[in-house]
């Protein structure tokens, strides 16, 4: 088992909370201030030269970001005794998303409730030019008062940019069609990848689903979902007509990202805010196989 430092910076480690492909997350202590804290651990490859300054730069940035939806990122440094980069995040008390949805789909008003306060969270981050890259179930957390907390901004770009190569990162099944065939993100990119986590939210199953990774690709630029009542009836039929994966697909140019109110709570009617947070859709793609994909997940 690999050991984990007993102290970064002046924050002690007590215990391991979970690990994904470039990170552990650890639930940590602050003695100066007296309050426990949810500290990330990342590889010594993000300590050395251009991949240093761009994690400083990367956690300037996300520091930034303050919203009751977005998970607080307190501090950031290099433990220089084991090369170790870190996040200081608050420490949230709750569940990620993807463990509640092991055990099946969401009712549907608390599905369009949590879906429109990430949203919310998306939109105050694009506000100030920062794509998230990564939106999926693990990294949204649901607090004890059944609100959500988005983690995790950026932190995929920035394991990708330390490879060597041009590998696709984060978690195939959200990844949006610019992903896929190498074009830049932007904000509508992030909002594509929560119409994925809403319609898994609200059906259980994932809308691109495939038997590899080539499947899911093709998937994801050549057909549309099945709608979501066919595997949740209770859905109601006004809204499955324009659920947002299995929307007809239109230029990306021809859509505008929805402009919330960053001080807004939950939603007065979760339908409604369902179907104004809707993702950009895209052309469609010919059906040809794709060159082979190099990737890099995380979890």
């Amino acid at each position: 088992m690999e050991r984990i430092a007993l102290q970064v910076g002046r924050y002690q480690v007590l215990e391991s909370i979970g690990t994904g492909a470039h990170s552990r997350v650890v639930r940590g202590y602050d003695p100066l201030i007296d309050r426990p804290v949810a500290i990330k651990l990342f590889p010594p490859e993000l300590a050395r030269g251009e991949a240093r300054a761009r994690f400083l730069r990367e956690a300037r940035v996300v520091g930034k970001l303050s919203h009751p939806f977005i998970v607080t990122l307190h501090d950031m440094g290099i433990e220089e005794s084991t090369a170790t980069p870190y996040l200081v995040m608050e420490l949230v008390e709750g569940q990620p998303l993807d463990k509640l949805l092991n055990k099946g789909s969401v009712p549907f008003p608390t599905a369009c409730a949590w879906v429109a306060e990430v949203a919310v969270a998306l939109h105050v981050a694009h506000r100030r030019g920062v794509i998230h890259g990564d939106v999926k179930p693990a990294n949204i957390l649901i607090t004890e008062e059944s609100h959500t907390k988005l983690t995790d901004f950026g932190m995929a770009r920035l394991a990708s940019h330390d490879k060597m190569d041009t590998s696709l990162f984060g978690t195939p099944a959200y990844w949006c069609p610019e992903q896929i065939i190498g074009r830049a993100q932007d904000a509508r990119s992030d909002i594509f990848s929560l119409g994925v986590v809403l319609y898994e939210a609200l059906t259980g199953v994932s809308p691109f689903s495939g038997e590899s990774l080539q499947a899911v690709c093709n998937h994801v630029l050549s057909s549309s979902p099945q709608p979501p009542s066919r595997s949740n009836p209770s859905i109601p039929p006004p809204w499955t007509r324009s659920s947002p994966p299995a929307s007809p697909r239109i230029p990306t140019s021809a859509w505008t990202p929805p402009k919330p109110s960053p001080s807004s709570s939950t939603p007065r009617s979760p339908q409604a805010s369902a179907a104004i947070h809707r993702p950009p859709v895209h052309p469609p793609h010919p059906r040809r196989p794709l060159p082979a994909l190099r990737v890099t997940r995380l979890r």
